[in-house]
């Protein structure tokens, strides 16, 4: 084994032949060096200037061939002629090896859950430097421990590169040079090169190429590179300097290679939410200026009166426009029975629903509700209607229909309206139900044999905020018996009492079990006046649907 010892500034006196063997450095290079110059991160082992006697403790070690290897040190108290502590004494061996070995496993499962736990931060956190601040933590502290991970943004006026953050190996000595905020501008730096090429950058051994230089280390021996795309552009550079030769297999190139895409989708994501924002904000300020200039101006009152008249008689137009859309009648067959209730709001809402009998074997329905209120809301369910009954006569399957949709909707709409909706298709002779769910509330299958309600989910996103990696799912029932299918709105779920506490789904499930017995137009009026009992009111801030199929009915 390797044999050393030191003083009580952790300076070493006694360097053996096999210590010198498994670091690379022979003896007359490392007496009177300090333990931090050679093993990494060695801060546990002297305490207020004496050293701990330790056990099997496990430490990096940065050898003379730049390589981190581990060993397992034994460390024990060395006395003077007193008894007192003179220094340390320490044997150690590399158990590289078997440490690599036992992390191989928990490296690929640690990366599946670092994209996620990235992923989830990034769709949920809208300041970009916070976003950035963790990706570069969370490297380091999980798969870069001897690296230095840093990223910069592109400032598209003047094509440089701006240092935004940092982590990493001797981060302190990097800031000391290099600021956040640092400018780079260096056109055969690694940084231009990756623009240029517009792929990820893998250097092993910039040892090997002179030409090629870390963009913040001296003493880097390998980097990757990786482009961050945002809205078709190179917007930055995610970059990640190592102090040994590393070689990334599939999965690391994989793993930063998503992490990097999601910085982009970050990049987009907040840019738009900023956007809306400053919108709001202008929104908010005109609202002010125009209270404050009513306040003032009396005269105006007329003015305003007969345009709020006209405006009032414009929301009607359109909420007659809306009432348009939906089916006059729905179909009425010996084994299925229907019924619905829209309630549209005040305020002039997005919710649609359609029923339609492609033959008679074939029967779909669906409910979905666009977002925000008033005519834009009316518009866009009239686009809709259009693409949907164009679709829905083209794919069989309520996911293909939802991935067409999807990808229209993304294309025009650019201002942060989006919809939800719930798809389903029943076969009336196979007494099957293929549906899909687009980030909509759960539909409601009550079972009368055994009388429990099923909640019908699948994956899916909102239509009409990104494309991309997107992806919905159509899943089958098939029903043993009569069934009660309840699709509704959240402007239900969300209707408030005195407390301000909603409604719930739980209630929803509650009163579908409760008016089981009854028939689908009675139980929507049972449920209706509960409703109207729970918020003491029948004017609701939202639109409400609800639509119920009856199906394999018996009376």
């Amino acid at each position: 084994v390797a044999f050393i010892t030191y003083d009580t500034e952790g300076r070493i006196l006694r360097w053996n032949k096999e210590a010198e063997r498994i670091t690379g450095y022979l003896q007359e290079e490392s007496i009177r060096k300090p333990l931090s110059e050679l093993f990494v991160n060695d801060n546990q082992i002297l305490q207020n200037g004496y050293p701990t006697a330790q056990r099997n403790q496990i430490s990096q070690f940065l050898t003379k061939d730049r390589q981190i290897r581990y060993f397992n040190r034994n460390i024990g108290i060395l006395p003077d002629e007193d008894g007192k502590p003179a220094g340390g004494i320490e044997v150690f061996w590399d158990v590289t090896k078997q440490v690599n070995n036992e992390r191989l496993l928990e490296k690929r499962y640690l990366q599946v859950q670092i994209i996620n736990e990235i992923g989830k931060t990034i769709a949920s956190d809208v300041n970009i430097n916070r976003v950035m601040d963790y990706v570069c933590n969370k490297l380091f502290q999980t798969f870069f421990e001897s690296s230095q991970i840093s990223i910069f943004l592109r400032n598209n006026r003047n094509d440089t590169f701006l240092l935004k953050a940092l982590a990493g190996y001797h981060i302190d000595r990097v800031l000391k040079k290099y600021p956040l905020g640092s400018r780079f501008d260096n056109k055969d730096s690694l940084m231009y090169q990756t623009v240029r090429k517009k792929s990820p950058l893998i250097v092993n051994d910039l040892q090997k190429d002179s030409k090629r230089e870390s963009p913040l280390l001296d003493n880097a021996v390998s980097v990757f590179v990786f482009p961050i795309q945002s809205a078709g552009y190179i917007a930055g550079i995610l970059s990640i300097e190592n102090i040994e030769r590393i070689e990334p297999d599939e999965s690391d190139l994989f793993m930063l290679e998503v992490i990097a895409e999601y910085l982009g989708i970050s990049l987009e994501r907040i840019s738009l939410h900023t956007k809306i924002t400053q919108q709001n904000q202008l929104l908010g300020k005109q609202a002010k200026d125009l209270k404050k200039a009513l306040r003032k101006v009396e005269t105006q009152k007329q003015i305003i009166e007969r345009h709020n008249d006209r405006m009032v008689k414009e929301l009607e137009k359109a909420g007659e426009f809306q009432k348009s859309l939906l089916p006059e009648k729905l179909p009425v067959l010996d084994d299925i029975r229907f019924a619905v209730d829209f309630h549209p709001s005040s305020q002039l809402g997005g919710d649609f629903y359609d029923v339609i009998r492609f033959d008679d074997n074939l029967i779909a329905i669906l409910v979905a509700d666009a977002s925000g209120h008033g005519a834009t809301s009316a518009m866009l369910t009239a686009m809709f209607k259009m693409m949907f009954e164009k679709y829905a006569s083209e794919y069989d399957h309520p996911s293909e229909v939802f991935e067409k949709l999807n990808e229209d909707f993304c294309k025009v709409l650019q201002t942060g309206e989006f919809f939800t909706a719930f798809y389903g298709v029943y076969n009336r002779t196979q007494h099957k139900l293929y549906y899909s769910n687009a980030a909509h509330p759960r539909a409601l299958l009550y079972d009368y044999s055994k009388k429990e309600v099923e909640e019908l989910d699948t994956e899916g996103f909102l239509l009409g905020v990104m494309n991309e990696e997107i992806a919905y799912e159509t899943k089958v029932i098939t029903l043993r018996g009569p069934s009660r299918l309840l699709i509704y709105t959240d402007g239900i779920i969300e209707v408030l009492n005195e407390k301000h506490k909603m409604y719930g789904h739980h209630r929803m499930v509650k009163q579908l079990i409760r008016y089981a017995d009854k028939d689908a137009q009675t139980y929507i009026r049972m449920m209706k006046k509960d409703l109207v009992k729970y918020a003491k009111s029948n004017i609701f801030s939202d639109d409400i649907t609800l639509l119920v199929m009856d199906l394999q009915y018996k009376s």
